[in-house]
């Protein structure tokens, strides 16, 4: 997997029975920008549908507000139930 200088690629390798061969999942910075870019790579061996979860894990700042969640998405979702107290979200 060939990556650039300047990020990090992650990849997640299926069964060869299922219909997902490899996930790849890639994160780099924006030169002079406090910005993270995701990109994620779905590699399938035949026609699908199927959910794709993806967790990212950040250590925050404990201030309430620090922090601002922008998503350019046509469509999110989030858990579809409670979760524990734990949970700013």
């Amino acid at each position: 997997m060939e990556t650039e200088a300047d990020e990090l690629a992650l990849a997640i390798d299926y069964p060869d029975d299922h219909p997902i061969a490899r996930l790849v999942r890639r994160v780099r910075g924006l030169h002079g920008s406090p910005t993270l870019e995701f990109t994620l790579a779905v590699e399938a061996r035949r026609t699908c549908t199927l959910p794709i979860g993806l967790h990212p894990v950040f250590r925050l700042h404990p201030q309430t507000g620090s922090v601002a969640l922008e998503i350019s998405a046509e469509k999110a979702a989030t858990f579809p139930g409670d979760v524990d107290a734990t949970s700013i979200f």
